[in-house]
């Protein structure tokens, strides 16, 4: 079985977004540092600011629709996608947080919660796997919230709302704070592989980043994975609907 592919015209508004998200990042955060005695905490933003962006890209757009997945301490976007007969989950995270080893093996009896999504919603394209290792934690929950996890997993597996995938976006920061590389990956079993390289489409994109926003924020606040959402996060409520309108 092969995964589903995007189209250009479809992965061109995943990569605006993103840009978008990213340009209002680094413009927000620039003025803070010049407005506030201490703005650091808005270095945990950046997903805010790429979901966002990703989902006005697709306001108006019935086959994508923002779904939020609450921690206690974090809420991310999950964006479901029904396209060409095809349905698919997909989640931002930067490659900086793969790449790095930041996100680590489960400690002190803690379970990978997104990456038990690919494990029970991409198990169809396991073998894509055999022979390759990258691992990836991207959140994690206490053994005291398992149940409630696994609730959430068996509804979603045997309900009109399971997905034939779940995919991972993901992209690549470098020295000169621009984004350089965006992809489009599965992962399975704590493992991730990549199955659209969509960085000839960033490079052509028509978001630009003028370098008086950038020079605003020092380059180490932008690429050290450490300024990523904690990994420590306790699941407790599931999901819960994210309406579409233009006030979000």
């Amino acid at each position: 079985m092969k995964p589903y592919t995007f189209s250009d015209e479809f992965s061109r508004k995943i990569v605006d977004g993103l840009r978008l998200g990213y340009l209002d990042y680094v413009e927000e955060r620039g003025d803070k540092n010049k407005t506030m005695i201490v703005s650091n905490g808005y270095a945990w933003t950046r997903a805010n600011h790429i979901e966002d962006q990703l989902n006005k890209q697709f306001l108006d757009d019935d086959r994508v629709t923002a779904k939020i997945t609450s921690t206690s301490s974090w809420k991310f976007v999950c964006f479901h996608i029904n396209i060409d007969g095809h349905y698919i989950w997909l989640v931002q995270k930067p490659q900086q947080t793969v790449d790095s080893k930041y996100l680590g093996k489960s400690k002190n009896g803690k379970r990978k919660m997104i990456s038990q999504w690919g494990e029970t919603f991409n198990s169809n394209f396991q073998d894509l796997f055999k022979g390759h290792a990258t691992e990836i934690l991207l959140f994690e929950t206490s053994k005291a919230d398992e149940r409630a996890l696994d609730n959430m997993q068996q509804q979603g597996s045997t309900s009109e709302d399971s997905p034939e995938a779940v995919y991972l976006l993901t992209y690549t920061i470098n020295d000169d704070k621009e984004i350089s590389a965006v992809r489009i990956n599965l992962f399975y079993n704590s493992q991730v592989k990549e199955i659209m390289d969509l960085s000839e489409l960033n490079s052509s994109s028509t978001v630009v980043f003028p370098q008086e926003i950038l020079d605003k924020v020092d380059k180490k606040d932008i690429i050290d994975p450490k300024t990523e959402e904690s990994m420590e996060l306790r699941f407790y409520q599931g999901t819960e609907q994210q309406k579409k309108h233009k006030n979000i």
